[in-house]
């Protein structure tokens, strides 16, 4: 199994998978298929999802079959099981990051098993309880100073058919997506075969979660993991590799991959952006705008920005997050975007949601089947309302805008300062797009969103700035929904998100587009 993204062992999972890092001279999973080559087990597949591209090669140089995982990003890997079900008999199943220090694996296995090892203290692992015969009853989280499930397993034909069967049983559940094959295992373990306990001592079984795990076993891997990443953030830090510790991942972020690292006991955050990103960000704009905003007091922890891959290394700041059903809160972020708009500065990057929409059409355009409901459903009443705005142009002249207003892009310090923060979609454009986020961030309707808009202008807002300004948080959630079509198009998840987007383009749209034709 090697389709996961294996999300914790950032930097190097960014740029390649890692069952295909290299510990002590041998790549991870080149290792293990040479154990079991030796051990004369010749048919070998590997379930392949993330970066699956890299793992191509394992076909000409060893033979092995590759089986496709489209679902890496949205299923756990149980999803792997189901796709190699027809491939499953007398069967070895391995996870592609463990490191066997001696072959673990024999032509011939008489009863299945799961491969254990004893840990001492709080871990992370699953732990097992079994009977007096050595078989496996039961399997409970963070398992402490216990056997815990750890390493490869063997399923016999019996045992391969029946957990097939159990997992046909319960695939479509919602919460099958998310859990491991072995939640499924202990959900069904009274009626499934025995699956028998085969302890390893625990000099012989690795796995690294992270770099630190890695760090500690391969010494080699202080200096020069071949990460490009990791020479990024030297040459802005003037560090050295082994000077960088406490690597993790950051959960929000949608268009790029985030991670946090410690450097001489200060906290930073580094921005990774997936190549397919530049199909939709301009980075040259960014970069420029970036600096100009930092310089003027809008953005204080950014530190360096690449404008061409559009990399990006913060300072970390003890913050909360925005709310914007906080009225204080609120007022924080209207007097942020009234002096952002106030600024008069030399650019002429324009960032204009037509635009935008158009290209993101292209993109989707006979590649994905939501998107063609989506421009059914929607497009038509976008692009009236598209109409009705430029025909006002006139009345809204262009400043420079955030154009991605959200919680998380708000930082309120510790100091009661705060930060507005990447600045990706920014650009010169009507300030009616950013104040309009302010009221679908609020869920606001009715006069509580007429309250909010009169909150920017400190007076009573008209009843064309109301329409003008919905009609505009219509086509920017418009947007952001046929974004994340895209992005879920290259791996990422944005299921929940893409709800509100639909039900706030479709609401809003619907409703200035009336008040328009009135």
């Amino acid at each position: 199994m090697a389709a996961g993204l294996s999300s914790r062992f950032v930097p190097i999972s960014y740029e390649k998978p890692k069952a295909l890092i290299s510990v002590k001279g041998e790549v991870l999973i080149e290792r293990q298929i040479k154990q079991l080559l030796n051990a004369g087990i010749t048919e070998i597949y590997i379930v392949v999802g993330y970066m699956m591209e890299k793992f191509l090669y394992l076909t000409d140089k060893f033979g092995v079959k590759i089986i496709h995982n489209p679902e890496y990003s949205k299923r756990n890997n149980n999803f792997s099981i189901w796709l190699a079900r027809e491939n499953l008999g007398n069967t070895y199943i391995c996870s592609s990051d463990n490191y066997f220090t001696e072959n673990v694996f024999t032509a011939y296995v008489y009863q299945s098993y799961y491969a254990l090892k004893r840990i001492t203290g709080q871990s992370s692992e699953r732990g097992a309880v079994l009977d007096e015969n050595g078989r496996i009853i039961k399997t409970y989280p963070n398992a402490k100073d216990a056997y815990v499930l750890y390493g490869h397993v063997y399923w016999d034909k019996d045992f391969s058919r029946e957990f097939v069967r159990k997992l046909s049983l319960v695939y479509d559940e919602e919460e099958t997506k998310g859990v491991l094959w072995e939640r499924i295992f202990d959900r069904f373990i009274a009626e499934l075969p025995p699956l028998y306990a085969k302890i390893y001592d625990e000099d012989i079984i690795y796995e690294f979660d992270t770099l630190r795990d890695l760090k500690r076993f391969d010494p080699a891997c202080q200096e020069n993991n071949g990460s490009e990443i990791m020479k990024n953030i030297c040459r802005v830090l003037q560090c050295r590799e082994r000077d960088l510790d406490n690597f993790e991942v950051l959960k929000h972020g949608q268009t790029n991959d985030n991670f946090t690292f410690m450097l001489s006991g200060k906290k930073y955050v580094y921005r990774h952006s997936s190549a397919f990103t530049r199909e939709i960000v301009n980075r040259k704009r960014e970069a420029e705008i970036q600096n100009l905003v930092h310089v003027n007091g809008f953005d204080s922890v950014f530190l360096y920005i690449d404008d061409r891959s559009g990399w990006k290394i913060t300072i970390y700041k003890e913050h909360k997050n925005l709310d914007f059903t906080n009225d204080l809160e609120l007022d924080i972020a209207v007097n942020i975007l009234r002096r952002l708009h106030s600024l008069r500065l030399n650019i002429d990057w324009e960032f204009n949601f037509r635009t935008e929409i158009l290209r993101l059409h292209n993109l989707l355009h006979g590649k994905n089947a939501e998107y063609s409901n989506v421009q059914a459903e929607l497009g038509e009443m976008i692009f009236s309302l598209l109409e009705f705005l430029e025909a006002e142009r006139d009345e809204w002249p262009l400043c420079l805008c955030h154009n991605d207003i959200n919680r998380d892009n708000f930082l309120i310090g510790n100091d009661g300062t705060c930060d507005l923060i990447d600045w990706e979609y920014s650009g010169l454009n009507d300030k009616a797009f950013d104040i309009a986020k302010l009221v679908l961030k609020s869920e606001a309707k009715g006069s509580e969103a007429r309250r909010i808009i009169s909150k920017y202008y400190g007076r009573e807002c008209t009843d064309k700035e109301e329409r003008h300004i919905l009609a505009c948080g219509a086509i920017e959630d418009y947007y952001w929904l046929i974004w994340a079509l895209y992005l879920e198009q290259n791996g990422k998840n944005l299921s929940e998100s893409m709800k509100i987007w639909r039900a706030h383009a479709s609401e809003y749209g619907f409703y200035s587009l009336s008040l328009y034709r009135e």
